[in-house]
């Protein structure tokens, strides 16, 4: 209810999801409804890897993954969800790289530090996703029971980066831990895009005739009018 012309969910919506809406107006005259509407939410589309790799420990030198792409488009916006085993969360780094383009974001970079001490928080596991939209900070989690990291955060640098690029090709995640003593593993991470996929060939095609057919018309059109 309001004055306004649009409306935001708080909440992001479900996907596969068609909602039907309508509005209805009053004033001191009466009321009126619209007819019924409706949209279409898409399932969110996941590219996950089953990576379970160790991470070196307490060295500082990266354990890589490499995911491959192949559907074509432009990024929008992009959130990576990650699954560690690990006992002491405040050792890790992760990077996300589009390796295709050399752009890197450090979506963790020690959680806890330095807000609880210099080796940051020392509990065990990491089961989140990191999303710009995120209102809570990664950098601040440490939760008791593990996953120490459980939830929607936002990353320690935005993921923004990647908008405007296309989502085909390499993407690398690399994991270090940065002090000795625990160990773990990357068990598996996801990509989930929202982004403008390129037009297929049929697209391509129909739209090439349709342009053949007006240019047709058009020629038509002057031989009659000269």
């Amino acid at each position: 209810t309001g004055t306004a012309t649009t409306h935001t969910p708080t909440s992001p919506l479900p996907g596969d999801t068609t909602y039907f809406w309508r509005v209805r107006v009053t004033n001191p005259c009466g009321s009126d409804t619209s007819a019924s509407r409706s949209f279409a939410v898409e399932a969110p589309t996941l590219y996950c890897q089953n990576a379970n790799l160790s991470i070196p420990d307490g060295v500082g030198i990266p354990v890589n993954d490499l995911m491959e792409i192949g559907d074509a488009g432009t990024l929008d916006d992009l959130q990576l969800s990650l699954i560690v085993a690990h006992t002491y969360v405040g050792d890790l780094r992760v990077n996300l790289t589009h390796v295709e383009t050399g752009t890197t974001v450090d979506v963790i970079d020690r959680p806890g530090v330095p807000a609880l001490g210099e080796y940051g928080c020392s509990r065990s596991d990491i089961d989140a996703t990191l999303s710009d939209a995120a209102s809570s900070p990664v950098e601040d989690q440490c939760a008791v029971p593990a996953p120490a990291i459980s939830g929607t955060f936002s990353p320690n640098s935005p993921l923004s980066a990647f908008a405007g690029e296309g989502i085909d090709g390499f993407w690398r995640i690399s994991l270090s831990d940065e002090a000795e003593g625990d160990t773990g593993q990357l068990v598996s991470w996801c990509l989930e895009p929202t982004y403008v996929p390129e037009p297929g060939a049929s697209v391509m095609l129909a739209s090439g005739i349709l342009l053949m057919l007006a240019e047709r018309r058009f020629r038509r059109r002057r031989l009659h009018q000269d």
